[in-house]
Order: C-alpha cells, then sequence, then structure tokens
C-alpha cells in the first residue's frame, strides 16, 4: 500500500552533519542501530515500522499534506 499511497517520506540526504535540519534523520539512525545491535535481525521489521512512524510524525510537524 505504501508504494502507490501519496505518504511523502523522508530521505536520508545529508547536506552537511549539523543537527539544524538533520533532527529525524540523525534520531532515526540512532534508534535504528541501538535496535540492531540489541536485537540483531529482529530489529529490522521494527526499523521498517520506525521508518514509517517518524515519516508520519515528520509529516504531521511540518503540516505537510502532499
Amino acid at each position: 500500500y505504501l508504494l502507490v499511497a501519496e505518504f511523502p517520506m523522508f530521505s536520508f540526504k545529508f547536506k552537511n552533519l549539523a543537527w539544524k535540519g538533520n533532527e529525524i534523520r540523525l534520531i532515526f539512525i540512532i534508534i535504528s542501530i541501538g535496535l540492531l545491535i540489541a536485537l540483531k535481525e529482529v530489529a529490522l521489521s521494527l526499523i521498517i515500522l520506525l521508518y514509517i512512524f517518524f515519516a508520519f510524525f515528520n509529516n504531521l510537524q511540518s503540516g505537510r499534506s502532499d
């Protein structure tokens, strides 16, 4: 469903490594690494769900309704 839904997802393109403007990406990466270390291969499905959740939260926060 997400492949055809008009639901904007955030990308992992960094213009710089500063916190400002990259908050969602950096938090997602830190949590993902922590999950991978703690849960190994079980974490992959959780990371996918986390990515969808973060994209949804990011869209609500930015007020975009693309």
